[in-house]
């Protein structure tokens, strides 16, 4: 082909190729100019709030880091349930970091806009469809019949944007620098990750649950530091994976509960870290180790909740720890959901399940509770060595252990409970996917796998029963004697233990109590390591062949218990 063959294609083409130039120039001076019709979601890189919850009338400043520069442009509103609620024009551009570890002091972003919080229905909302950018609404009256506790704690724990989170296995900002960080900014984006995989542990629920018209409110775990946010409601409910819990946070909890108001725990591994926050309630603080922890107070120690340090093991206020419980996705015991030991329960209602039916939801952690029999058949929790005045086990399945040494089965357990005849009544899954439509390692959670029609019936029961008072057992509550000042109990001054530290060998006295005792003796992960029964004022308790370390020492009457440490120098 010549040359003038040439010039005269491109003479015919001109045409054409004007009229993309046209649109792709049209586009461009659309987009840097103003994008009101298609969802954001292209735009918007990530951003936060410069808090987790607000009031209706408060102003919060958004944060938003763009791929474009746009002025203006329209970012939208969205319920969990993705319905537009509301609009506001602004610029956006892209944003750095411009802080040092910006995993624990914030990214330092410049303020996009600042937003007055209209009147909305409490809940979470999120700016932009990528979902990346949430705050929390809360009830101005706080008066609804229901809290519901948003897994806000989780959720900036595992979350390594900026290079770190408070776990090692997502903590590699360099070759050389792979350890996790001890606090942790709520002033970040969230990772793609907390969005695809923590949030999923919660959200299918929220989802549901706020079309069914109850009166319900949503809260942080921030505030819970605060007794006012739930102390008018019913009914207090912990989806997800609500596994960072402060001490304030738990004395309200317990302090909701026993003042006779009712708890439902869809969750797992509950109440496992004891966490603080600091600068204005930004950060999160949690060691995960007591030696590096910089609080004196020893009860503020940043680590495991069943620690014997901190004097206040969980089973106290669920009824069911990690300790106890399981792995559930790991390859060695169960059926991937839990097997009917009580189909006359009231919250099976309508469900049809038998004995021995199992109940179809895959759980990556379970948590469990204590258990007088585990042979054959007979798996019958220990409502004595809980001290509570009424347990049923609804439901347990089989997992592995969460420690690497001795007998790999344990369980997880669904269990309804009553501490006190006048305390409320707390209905506890131990399931970290009972709210989810999908987990890692492959669960299918309760609101995704093909009986997630009973899942749903049953947490309905869970709601309607306690709200209208109706049964929650098979059996009536019978009267006890123990009180809620008693849970957890102070070391009695008629008990008394030398020479403690020891090399392992210790006496136990009973001053004034010769009557039988249930001693039980727990290590520093919670694990029960001796059980005995104890009949008169004195006795010997050895357990030498352990390693060095502090120990707890349960005591129980089967009207009230007592803990004491116990020190084996190594």
């Amino acid at each position: 082909m010549n040359i003038s063959s040439h010039i005269n294609r491109i003479f015919l083409l001109l045409p054409c190729l004007l009229t993309v130039f046209t649109i792709i120039a049209q586009t461009n001076h659309a987009i840097s100019q103003k994008h009101p019709a298609t969802p954001s979601t292209v735009y918007i890189a990530d951003g936060y709030m410069d808090k987790l919850s607000y009031l209706p009338g408060d102003t919060a400043t958004v944060y938003i880091s763009a791929a474009i520069f746009a002025n203006p442009y329209l970012v939208y509103l969205y319920s969990v349930n993705d319905e537009k609620v509301d609009s506001v024009e602004t610029i956006i551009f892209s944003q750095g970091v411009t802080t040092p570890k910006p995993w624990m002091n914030g990214f330092g972003y410049q303020p996009t806009f600042q937003y007055v919080i209209p009147t909305l229905p409490s809940g979470v909302y999120y700016w932009d469809q990528s979902r990346k950018i949430f705050f929390i609404v809360k009830d101005p009256l706080k008066n609804r019949d229901i809290t519901i506790v948003y897994q806000t704690n989780t959720e900036a724990a595992y979350n390594n944007s900026g290079g770190k989170s408070l776990y090692d296995f997502n903590s590699h900002i360099s070759p050389t620098d792979t350890l996790r960080s001890y606090v942790v900014s709520f002033q970040r984006p969230l990772s793609e990750w907390i969005i695809v995989n923590v949030r999923s542990y919660c959200e299918a629920f929220l989802q549901w649950f706020w079309k069914l018209g109850y009166s319900v409110q949503m809260i942080s775990d921030l505030d819970l530091e605060h007794y006012d946010e739930i102390e008018n409601s019913k009914i207090l409910i912990v989806p997800g994976h609500s596994e960072y819990w402060s001490r304030q946070a738990r004395l309200n909890f317990d302090q909701f509960v026993n003042s006779g108001k009712d708890a439902m725990v869809l969750s797992g591994n509950t109440m496992w870290w004891q966490v603080r926050y600091k600068s204005n309630n930004t950060k999160l603080i949690c060691y995960k180790d007591a030696a590096k922890d910089t609080n004196p107070d020893p009860l503020l120690q940043t680590i495991n909740w069943p620690d014997p340090l901190l004097n206040y093991p969980v089973l106290n206020s669920i009824g069911a720890d990690f300790v106890h419980g399981a792995y559930g996705m790991k390859p060695v015991h169960g059926w991937y959901g839990y097997k009917v030991t009580r189909p006359g329960s009231p919250l099976l209602e309508g469900t049809n399940l038998q004995l021995n039916d199992t109940i179809a939801c895959q759980s990556q952690e379970y948590d469990g509770t204590i258990w007088a029999d585990t042979t054959g058949n007979n798996f019958i929790a220990d409502t004595s060595a809980l001290g509570f005045c009424k347990l049923e086990l609804i439901g347990y399945d089989e997992g592995k252990s969460i420690y690497g040494y001795g007998p790999q089965k344990s369980f997880g357990t669904f269990v309804a409970f009553q501490k006190t005849m006048a305390s409320g009544k707390i209905i506890n899954t131990g399931f970290t996917n009972w709210c989810s439509k999908n987990g890692q390692e492959g669960a299918i959670g309760g609101f995704g796998g093909k009986d997630s029609l009973i899942i749903k019936q049953i947490t309905l029961n869970m709601v309607n029963k306690l709200l209208a008072g109706d049964p929650v057992f098979t059996t009536p509550v019978t009267p006890c004697t123990l009180s809620a000042e008693e849970t957890p109990a102070e070391p009695a001054s008629d008990i008394s233990i030398y020479p403690n530290p020891s090399d392992g060998r210790f006496t136990v006295v009973f001053e004034h109590q010769p009557e039988q005792h249930q001693v039980e003796i727990f290590n520093i992960f919670g694990k029960p390591i001796l059980k005995s029964t104890l009949i008169g004022k004195e006795h010997s308790i050895d357990i030498s062949g352990q390693p060095g370390g502090v120990y707890l020492l349960m005591i129980s009457d089967g009207r009230k218990r007592v803990f004491r440490k116990m020190v084996v120098v190594g």
